[in-house]
């Protein structure tokens, strides 16, 4: 794949909350959590954890009350960061378990897009009032904070980039140049 492939690849991806009835092949999936591990990891702290769900009856137990857009997903990923044994201690970087796994579920994202699997990213935070059942249905270690979800399967749905919504707010990007606030070059 060539640098114009890869940013076309970028650019057509799309948050995917509609999906068949199909499922998604094991190693597929976990190609996606292989990438979403070889993600870059401030000061190599390579605390990205991961929990996988095909079964329908947690997808059910997470889509029914508690997260009722993903209900048509084939597949969970969790998102986690282990914290136990984090070894970074310097202030300013609090936020690296954060950063590290965005940078995962980047990766998980675009090599989604590439298998032509349906993805979302859906926020996940510690104090959402469903965390607690989570972590007891899936038997989350205490020292795993939740850093997200992604929901998989093969769309069921077609995205307009030109003029579909979400939020309210148009899809479509700017023009590069919008968002440049300042180029020295």
């Amino acid at each position: 794949m060539n640098d114009a492939e890869v940013l076309t690849l970028i650019k057509k991806r799309r948050s995917i909350r509609k999906f068949k009835d199909v499922p998604i092949p094991e190693k597929d999936i976990m190609d996606l959590v292989e990438a979403g591990v070889y993600a870059p990891s401030g000061c190599n702290t390579q605390n990205q954890r991961f929990t996988i769900s095909t079964r329908q009856s947690d997808i059910d137990y997470i889509g029914t009350d508690r997260l009722p857009r993903i209900k048509t997903c084939k597949a969970l990923i969790f998102v986690w960061s282990e914290m136990a044994n984090y070894p970074v201690k310097n202030p300013y970087l609090s936020n690296l378990p954060y950063w590290n796994a965005a940078a995962a579920i980047q990766n998980i994202l675009l090599l989604s897009e590439a298998k032509g699997i349906g993805a979302c990213w859906i926020a996940m935070d510690p104090k959402m009032p469903c965390m607690p059942e989570i972590r007891i249905g899936f038997d989350v270690p205490p020292s795993y904070v939740i850093m997200g979800l992604v929901v998989l399967g093969y769309a069921d749905e077609t995205i307009d980039l030109e003029t579909d919504r979400h939020v309210g707010r148009l899809i479509k990007r700017k023009e590069i140049k919008e968002y440049i606030w300042k180029n020295n070059s």
